[in-house]
């Protein structure tokens, strides 16, 4: 089965189960399926791939804005700067993978693989 026809099927499952499409698809996998990347919809991502992916995209943004809004200009370590952001980031994205994981596991989604035909 192809990505797009899993993509739709796991849409349409959620979309029954009431999910919210803000969750259901947010707005950097809507980018990332816009420019042909095949990214799994975060309720069935694995629990470490939710991680990494809110990790990576939140640390980085908060941190950014954390840089030039507050810590830059209160001259803070970029060492300490970096720290706290991928301490922050890997906080949020186990928070994030929690979250997700719950709701998969309480509407008893299956697996990517195991989609239905």
């Amino acid at each position: 089965m192809s990505f797009q026809t899993r993509l739709a099927r796991a849409q349409a499952l959620l979309s029954a189960a009431g999910i919210p499409e803000s969750s259901r698809a947010p707005w950097l996998c809507r980018v990332a399926w816009r420019m042909g990347v095949p990214l799994r919809p975060p309720h069935f991502r694995s629990w470490p791939g939710n991680v990494i992916y809110h990790a990576v995209w939140f640390g980085t943004v908060w941190g950014g804005t954390m840089w030039l809004v507050i810590w830059g200009p209160q001259s803070m370590s970029p060492r300490l700067a970096v720290f706290t952001a991928v301490l922050t980031g890997l906080l949020f994205g186990v928070g994030m993978a929690v979250f997700y994981g719950y709701q998969a596991w309480r509407l008893h989604l299956p697996p990517w693989s195991d989609l239905p035909d």
